[in-house]
Parts: C-alpha cells; sequence; structure tokens
C-alpha cells in the first residue's frame, strides 16, 4: 500500500530532506574529526613544551650541581690528577660523590685532553665515552654540552674542573708545584628522565625522547630504554606524531604522538551517532510520510466526492420545478438557484445581495417562515 504511494509529494520532500540530512551528518562528523584533532595538537604541544621545559631544568640544575661539587672538591680532583692509583684518595672521593649523589650511576675523571684518569661504575671505559670526552675536551662550544646518549641505564653530563682552559687541550705536567685541571663526567639514572615523561604524558597520548643526531632513534620511553631491536621509530609510528620539539643544549628532541587508531576509532564513533541519528529520522521521516501521504489520498477522495455530489445537486437544482435558497443569519440572499426562479421571472442568483427581510416586506408569512428556519425550527 505505501508503495503505492512513493511518488506521492510528501514522499518526495521527504527523500530530499534525507538527502540534505545526509549530507549535512557528513559535513558535522568531519567537522568534529578535525576539531579533535586539532584539541589532541593542543595537548600534544602543551604537554611537549611542559615536558622540555623540566627536562631542561633537571639538567640545569644537577649540572649546577656537579659545578660545585667539583669546586668544593678541587683539592682532592687534583690529588686524585697526581696520584690515580691511590686507594685511600679513591675510596675519599668515592664517598664524598656518593654523598652529593646518592642516585649515581658511574663517574669519570679526565685530564684537559679528555684522557681518563680513573674511574668508578664500569669495568672499562667505552669508545663512545672516551669520544665524549675528547669532544668537549676540543670544541669550545660545546664546553657545557650535555651529552644525549644514554648507556643501557644511564645519560651523561659533563663539567670542567680546576682551571680548565679550552685554547691548550694538551695534557697538563703532573708537577706537585703546578694546578692540574681535566673534565668530570659523571652518570645520571635515566629514571629521572622517564619521571619527567611520566608525568608529562596526557591521556591518549604517549611521549617519546628521541636522537636528533640518528634520525628517530628513540632514547626513551615512558617505560624505559627500549630494547635495541626496537629503538627505531617506525613509519607507521611517525604517522602518529602530534608535535615534536628539541632540547635546548641537548641532541634529544621530546615527541609527543597519539595513541593508535585513536583518529580512526573516533571516526568511527562519529560514523555510529549520524549512523543513528539518520536511521532514527528516516524511519521517523518514513512514517510521518506515509500517514501525510494517506490524508493526502483521503483529501483527494473527499474531494471528488464533494465535486460529485456538488455536480449530482446541480443537476436536480437545475432540472426540477424547484427553488433553492440561501441566506445568512441576517437574512442577507448568498445563492439562488433552480428551475422554478424561471416561474417567478428570476435568473439564478439575481437576488445575492439582496435582503429578503426587506425585499418581501409584503410577504410577512414568508418571513415568519425565515425567522422560524433562522432559529433551528423544521418547515415543511
Amino acid at each position: 500500500m505505501m508503495l503505492k504511494h512513493f511518488f506521492a509529494k510528501s514522499y518526495a520532500i521527504f527523500l530530499f530532506s534525507s538527502v540534505c540530512l545526509g549530507v549535512l551528518l557528513i559535513w558535522i562528523a568531519q567537522a568534529r574529526l578535525e576539531d579533535f584533532k586539532q584539541y589532541q595538537l593542543g595537548i600534544a604541544t602543551t604537554a611537549v613544551n611542559y615536558t622540555s621545559n623540566q627536562i631542561v631544568d633537571l639538567i640545569n640544575k644537577n649540572r649546577q650541581l656537579i659545578t660545585l661539587f667539583v669546586q668544593q672538591q678541587e683539592q682532592l680532583l687534583q690529588d686524585l690528577a697526581r696520584t690515580p692509583h691511590s686507594e685511600k684518595l679513591r675510596q675519599q672521593f668515592s664517598q664524598r660523590i656518593s654523598a652529593y649523589f646518592p642516585n649515581y650511576f658511574d663517574y669519570v675523571i679526565a685530564d684537559q685532553a679528555g684522557i681518563p684518569l680513573f674511574w668508578q661504575g664500569m669495568l672499562q671505559i667505552d669508545d663512545h665515552t672516551k669520544l665524549q670526552l675528547r669532544d668537549f675536551a676540543t670544541q669550545p662550544e660545546q664546553t657545557f654540552k650535555v651529552l644525549s646518549y644514554f648507556s643501557e641505564q644511564h645519560f651523561h653530563l659533563i663539567v670542567p674542573w680546576g682551571e680548565f682552559s679550552l685554547t691548550d687541550p694538551s695534557p697538563t705536567i703532573s708537577n706537585s708545584s703546578h694546578r692540574t685541571n681535566g673534565i668530570f663526567l659523571l652518570g645520571l639514572p635515566s629514571e629521572m628522565i622517564t619521571d619527567i615523561l611520566q608525568a608529562g604524558q596526557a591521556y591518549q597520548q604517549e611521549l617519546l625522547l628521541l636522537s636528533r643526531n640518528e634520525s628517530d632513534r628513540i632514547e626513551l620511553t615512558v617505560q624505559g630504554r627500549p630494547l635495541k631491536i626496537h629503538n627505531q621509530l617506525d613509519s607507521a609510528n611517525q604517522q602518529r606524531i602530534l608535535y615534536r620539539l628539541p632540547i635546548n643544549y641537548t641532541h634529544w628532541e621530546v615527541v609527543g604522538l597519539h595513541q593508535e587508531s585513536l583518529f580512526s576509532k573516533y571516526q568511527w564513533v562519529l560514523w555510529k551517532q549520524s549512523i543513528v541519528i539518520f536511521i532514527i529520522f528516516f524511519l521517523s521521516g518514513l512514517v510521518l510520510s506515509y500517514w501525510a501521504a494517506r490524508a493526502e489520498k483521503h483529501q483527494r477522495q473527499t474531494e471528488r466526492t464533494l465535486r460529485h455530489n456538488e455536480a449530482w445537486l446541480q443537476t436536480i437544482i437545475n432540472n426540477l420545478p424547484v427553488i433553492l435558497w440561501v441566506i445568512n443569519r441576517e437574512g442577507v440572499v448568498t445563492c439562488s438557484r433552480g428551475k422554478g426562479l424561471t416561474s417567478i421571472d428570476l435568473q439564478p442568483d439575481e437576488l445575492v445581495g439582496e435582503n429578503v427581510f426587506t425585499t418581501y416586506l409584503a410577504f410577512p408569512e414568508f418571513l415568519s417562515a425565515v425567522k422560524a428556519a433562522l432559529a433551528g425550527q423544521e418547515l415543511s
């Protein structure tokens, strides 16, 4: 039954409205997705900036502490530089550094040329640490450089001690009558930075510390240092990057990423909401259109019936010797039809607009009957 009226006017309006609503829902879903992306970008920017500033503060504070420490222990460092194999001096220095930095990982005392004199916390100094020391000794722009390379569990900070001068990197002659100088390298646990990453990480996002020297190599995550086989940010994860910021004085950068499938999941939520809204509108509109079509059909049938009855009545009036009068409550004639008008020499509707109470004053009985009819009485 409903299909018979599919092309009714109400259905055409409904279909057009459905198409418009579908287009509008798609546009709203895309706009909401873009707003969500901008919102996540704003959160990532704030988190990355906060984390970067916190790491810079951590580095600066620890560098100041290390600088203060070597200034206070300068005489002991002088003695160690002259007699690096003295077990008593080594023990004394280790006790003092443990008191200052209870969570330190290792340390190296080197001369001005970056050649190690004494170390603790490692069996032997690896080539990478040696290169760090030599770079610090020979490159003036790296006087207070923060080394960005992690070992398995720590990172290094380097400061000079004594009358350190970059203009003469050659080793100072070990003589008791001369002051010596050199470089002090201290290893600190990477958990200090991991804690900052954890504190700065926002909901539905991740923070990573990457190396700027080696493209997209992961230095640190909130879980700690990644395994060597997983320390490269692959292309899929690079697509998740929202914001990245280099950290001053280091070779690191903080990177903020959104969770995997965050945007696709949110997009699916938006699509589901749009589909539900469209289905509700479509079904409601379909039902309303069906009843509107039925009402429209019923109205057309009623109009046809009225036209048919009117034509039938007109035929009767025009062919039978009767007169049909229609007057309002004031007695004004609004219709006068019938073949009987010819018997009193009147044309159809000739009396329309006339008032029977003034026109037929000479017929009081007729006027009495009119008044009774207007009062609701039936007359014959």
